[in-house]
């Protein structure tokens, strides 16, 4: 373009023409390696004022060049830059982050601006073969490029099958995993034999899986959780879980690590199966035993009426579980307090009239749950075995006589025969047999009776072994040495023959829990390596729950704790609490003092005797 500039000037007429200058040579869009020189072949006619290059799309000046020849670097190029004689510009020591679009805008001295740009592609160098790694908490294979971003392409293949175009995959099965990279930026810039595939050899296993516990004991009413955890797996993520009955697949109770039964029935006592799955597939079933503990329960007695000198077996059928061992099983007979035979079977063999009663089969078993804790539960249930028998000499006539001697048509007087008969089975106790009152409570007057021909006399037999010849029994106040037993006798006399029937009268008196024995007394300073032996012992109906705290910690529930080898963590003030829920709790405790960093060569033995004169407790120190 053309223009014309007039100035008149002492009438002189002075033409300046400008030509607008213009690019003579424009350079190709570039594909370089890293490491190299770039030069920007831009070749422009005219007199440029100012040559500007720029890297799009951010506008980062990398120079100006004034027509003086000033160059000017921009931020982050100092260094990097040089400016050619022909008014080129060579860009130093490339980066693959110099990839982008370039831009050379020429400025005119008197006005005029032309511009062009191209495209620059930098790749680094491979100066390293590929590598895979395996993330088996996510399941994922990574093929990775030591400071390679740009320019490559990934093939994945799995025994020689191509599976994947990323450089991440997720396996599905086992095998080997090969990572080949192509692509411009390894056919370029690749070092001479340099490797260009990895490969990964993966074994994928289903989860392996454990239960915390595997049998868990519990009672009717507790809540309990069931877990499982993984052992091993490949992958480790896990997919889902299940929990289920046995032989009950379909029926998914819970799809976490855990299941929790809020209130435990008898119908929970099964085994349970937990499974967990990964991307290589469902674990063997773990399984978790529930079993629920139910006190025992003896099953009703019939009737037993057997002949004398006959044959007799009565066996104690007991449910519950854990079901009772022999030795947990025993009978007694209400008339005889040193009658006990051990075992499920009564057996007698030519059963007499003396051995009829009632025999009661206890039971006591022990439920061990698996918090620790452990109950006590009993029952029992009576029997009555009524042995029959013929009245032998027994019978009498009403007559004086055994015979009778009349003439014909004279009347016969009337005959009567009877039989005399014992108690028998026949003795009970008013108003009731079994009695529970608090300490110091009045007991009612107690009756007992019987049917006998002739008429009975009657005796009562205390616990502490005490008679007193009546039939009627007054105790008055209760009082804790009241409880036990006490056995009615009821007897008459037959033909020089004595007969008794019994009757049993169960007295529970009930009062508040006491410390009857407690050690140590006072407080204690023992080293560290020391043993020690505390010892609660507690009184009182029902029996009281005894517990051991240390500065608030219940540690022990057990009447005596003995500590093996003491530390400096064991000081502290030491407490044992007992109650039964009938009046008020009772307590004792005592201060133990341990140094810290010593341990006592020599052996020390302390000796604390009850004042009763019936216990030692002894403490070894070594």
């Amino acid at each position: 373009m053309k223009s014309e500039i007039h100035v008149v000037w002492n009438y002189c007429v002075l033409c300046i023409v400008v030509v607008k200058g213009n690019f003579l040579k424009r350079p190709d869009d570039v594909t370089e390696c890293s490491g190299g020189d770039l030069t920007f072949g831009w070749e422009y006619s005219g007199s440029a004022n100012v040559v500007m290059w720029e890297k799009l799309p951010s506008t980062t000046v990398l120079s100006h060049v004034l027509i003086v020849g000033l160059l000017t670097p921009g931020s982050g190029y100092e260094g990097r830059i040089r400016h050619n004689s022909n008014g080129n510009m060579t860009l130093k020591s490339l980066k693959e982050e110099d990839s982008g679009t370039y831009k050379c805008t020429v400025t005119y001295f008197l006005g005029g601006i032309v511009e062009d740009s191209i495209d620059v592609i930098i790749y680094n160098r491979l100066r390293m073969p590929p590598s895979i790694t395996y993330n088996s908490q996510t399941n994922k294979l990574s093929c990775t490029v030591a400071d390679v971003n740009s320019g490559i392409h990934y093939t994945w293949t799995l025994n020689e099958e191509v599976i994947g175009t990323e450089n991440a995959l997720i396996p599905k099965n086992s095998g080997v995993y090969t990572c080949v990279i192509t692509g411009k930026a390894i056919e370029m810039c690749a070092v001479s034999n340099i490797k260009k595939n990895a490969s990964f050899s993966l074994q994928m296993e289903k989860p392996v899986v454990a239960a915390r516990q595997p049998t868990i004991r519990t009672i009717d009413g507790q809540s309990v959780t069931l877990e499982c955890y993984v052992v091993s797996a490949v992958p480790q993520t896990i997919n889902s879980w299940k929990w289920f009955r046995e032989n009950e697949k379909g029926n998914i109770l819970s799809y976490s690590p855990t299941y929790n039964i809020s209130f435990v029935t008898v119908g929970h006592g099964l085994n349970y199966k937990c499974t967990a799955t990964n991307d290589a597939g469902e674990s063997i079933p773990v399984t978790v035993m529930v079993q629920v503990l139910t006190p025992p329960h003896i099953q009703s007695f019939g009737e037993y009426s057997p002949l004398e000198n006959s044959n007799l077996h009565i066996r104690c059928n007991i449910s519950g579980n854990p079901s009772p061992n022999w030795d947990q099983v025993h009978w007694t007979k209400i008339e005889s307090i040193s009658f006990r035979v051990s075992g499920f079977s009564l057996y007698f063999n030519e059963i007499s009239r003396q051995e009829a009663g009632i025999y009661t089969c206890h039971v006591t078993t022990l439920l061990e749950l698996t918090s620790g804790q452990i109950l006590t539960k009993t029952d029992n249930k009576n029997v009555t075995i009524d042995v029959l028998y013929a009245p032998g000499s027994s019978i009498k006539l009403s007559t004086t006589s055994n015979s009778i001697i009349t003439i014909e048509n004279s009347a016969i007087p009337t005959v009567l025969c009877s039989a005399n008969y014992g108690p028998g089975l026949s003795v009970e106790i008013l108003p009731l047999n079994s009695i529970s009152v608090s300490e110091n409570e009045t007991i009612e007057n107690i009756t007992c009776s019987a049917t006998c021909n002739p008429v009975c006399s009657y005796i009562w037999q205390k616990p502490d072994g005490n008679h007193v010849a009546d039939n009627n029994l007054e105790l008055g106040a209760a009082h804790r040495d009241m409880s036990g037993t006490y056995l009615c006798t009821a007897e008459n006399e037959i033909q020089s023959m004595t007969l008794q029937g019994f009757a049993r009268l169960s007295l529970l008196v009930y009062y508040t829990a006491t410390i009857s024995f407690f050690s140590p007394k006072n407080k204690l300073i023992l080293e560290e390596g020391d043993t020690l032996q505390i010892v609660c012992e507690a009184d009182g109906y029902p029996f009281p729950n005894i517990t051991w705290s240390k500065n608030n910690y219940i540690f022990s529930r057990k009447d005596v704790h003995y500590f093996k080898a003491l530390s400096c963590g064991d000081s502290g003030y030491y407490t044992c609490t007992v109650t039964n829920g009938i009046g008020s709790t009772d307590e004792d405790g005592f201060n133990l003092s341990i140094p810290c960093g010593h341990i006592q060569e020599d052996t020390t033995t302390v000796t604390f005797e009850n004042g009763t004169g019936g216990s030692t407790i002894n403490f070894v120190a070594n």
